[in-house]
């Protein structure tokens, strides 16, 4: 289990004093070096829980959200203070998989989350969720990589 990160004001609904009527609830990663939150999961958002919603239906109902709802939340500014980046999910096959490790991200990917896309949301440790270094992606799915591709551009 993780542990509760900065306290600020966001976008998120519920997330400043003009929006206290409502309230949201993420899983998400602190990134102290980029003092951003990357966003892996959706529990509740405007006081509707989706908790008990399978994952494939919370990765797409959040990626919608903070793309049409949200677009200033990746950014930060004085209404919200650290940015908030929506992690995208792809589909678990190999050419999905060698797709997304070869894009540049604006970070260094330390692992894949393989959720299954009919689990429901349940916080700590569950066998529905797992998880592999890029590395691991030979051994245990017979999936090669390059061996800079899943590596962040420093040059950009």
């Amino acid at each position: 289990m993780g542990t509760v990160q900065p306290v600020s004001p966001s976008l998120l609904p519920g997330g400043s004093n003009s929006s206290r009527s409502s309230y949201s609830l993420l899983d998400a990663v602190w990134c102290d070096t980029s003092q951003s939150f990357y966003i892996l999961d959706l529990i509740c958002y405007r006081g509707h829980p989706v908790d008990d919603s399978e994952a494939e239906f919370r990765f797409y109902w959040g990626a919608t959200k903070f793309t049409e709802d949200l677009p200033e939340i990746s950014s930060e500014h004085r209404k919200n203070k650290y940015p908030m980046i929506w992690l995208h999910s792809t589909n678990c096959d190999e050419g999905s998989l060698v797709k997304l490790m070869g894009q540049k991200q604006d970070f260094e990917v330390d692992g894949l989350l393989f959720y299954h896309k009919m689990g429901h949301y349940a916080a700590g440790t569950t066998p529905l969720v797992g998880w592999l270094k890029p590395e691991m992606l030979n051994e245990s799915l017979g999936i090669k990589l390059g061996s800079s591709s899943y590596r962040m551009d420093l040059e950009n």
